[in-house]
């Protein structure tokens, strides 16, 4: 058969060989893709777990009070 000819499908439908080798071929560019960014995630969930592992906590912050001149006193983090 020539590519574009047709061949009886199931139930009487008639399926173009032509498009399914596009579909074929878009299928395995998609799984390409996809694998790629599969790669693209691990990689990167990699690195924040390194980021992680490495970074301190942070400091706890620190409250002052201070006493205005009307003598009410105020807090805030420096």
């Amino acid at each position: 058969m020539l590519e574009g000819d047709s061949v009886p499908g199931t139930g009487g439908d008639v399926t173009s060989i032509r498009l399914v080798r596009q579909m074929d071929q878009r299928i395995s560019e998609l799984e390409r893709q996809l694998g790629r960014k599969t790669m693209e995630v691990e990689v990167l969930k990699g690195v924040l777990d390194k980021v992680r592992l490495n970074a301190s906590p942070a400091p706890p912050a620190r409250v002052f009070l201070c006493l205005a001149t009307d003598r009410s006193a105020s807090t805030y983090t420096a």
